[in-house]
């Protein structure tokens, strides 16, 4: 995964100066430095699109991370209390509480 990461940054730095390389959205900005609009247009929806996967992934799996943290001691024993179904209950109450502070 880390080499897919490497090869991105080697393309980019490819299709516009290192220098002129926009921090907030790379590929869409070399894809308009390079004239080709159709391109940025599909890497901005692709950036839209991944940003709200890639929250909602981590927001999954905070609960399972909290309890393992608390089963070694590193959190309240809160975090590693499961319910009759199997489910970390106030470990997931917690993560999305925090979640839904940051987002507003």
């Amino acid at each position: 995964l880390s080499v897919l990461y490497v090869v991105a940054a080697f393309v980019l730095v490819g299709m516009q100066p290192w220098e002129e390389i926009s921090a907030e959205s790379g590929f869409p900005e070399a894809f308009r430095y390079n004239g080709w609009g159709w391109a940025a247009q599909i890497a901005a929806a692709g950036e839209v699109i991944t940003l709200p996967v890639v929250v909602l992934i981590c927001l999954m799996a905070q609960p399972r991370l909290q309890y393992a943290l608390a089963k070694d001691g590193l959190l309240p024993k809160l975090f590693s209390e499961v319910d009759s179904t199997g489910n970390l209950k106030k470990g997931t109450i917690v993560a999305g509480s925090v979640v839904i502070l940051v987002a507003t």
